[in-house]
């Protein structure tokens, strides 16, 4: 009994992976048969195989890993009066309201202030990073 399920389950990683790293059916039968197991049988899976490859690599898209999506901002600037002497200068405040999309399709809000100097700063940093990225692919 320990054999059989042992054996069900190295074949269920066998075809997963084969699904995983887009296999071609004549290379997984050629791998089953050198494996042991006799031709009619690997013909057998290989023929599964070919009918449930397109529905196996699906669901694999569909359980990966998904980086979260922005959906929508939303920005408000306030200015700011200091009150306690006529030098002081006015300082900038912007809110911004992210609603963000995770791959559980759970929607998320993040609240955040900045000030104008750091808003600049986020903004030089993003843009490195986008130019870094373009830069790898």
């Amino acid at each position: 009994m320990i054999a059989l399920q042992g054996a069900i389950s190295a074949l269920g990683f066998i075809i997963t992976s084969a699904a995983k790293y887009d296999v071609d059916a004549t290379s997984l039968l050629e791998e089953i048969q050198q494996l042991g197991l006799p031709k009619e049988n690997s013909e057998c899976i290989s023929r599964q195989y070919i009918e449930s490859k397109d529905s196996l690599r699906s669901k694999f898209v569909d359980n990966s890993l998904k980086l979260p999506s922005l959906k929508t901002i939303d920005w408000r600037l306030d200015s700011v009066l200091s009150a306690s002497t006529p030098d002081e200068e006015q300082q900038t405040i912007i809110h911004l309201n992210l609603a963000i999309e995770n791959q559980y399709s759970n929607e998320e809000n993040i609240h955040f202030e900045l000030s104008a100097v750091k808003l600049d700063v986020l903004i030089h940093e993003l843009t490195n990073a986008e130019i870094l990225l373009k830069s790898l692919s």
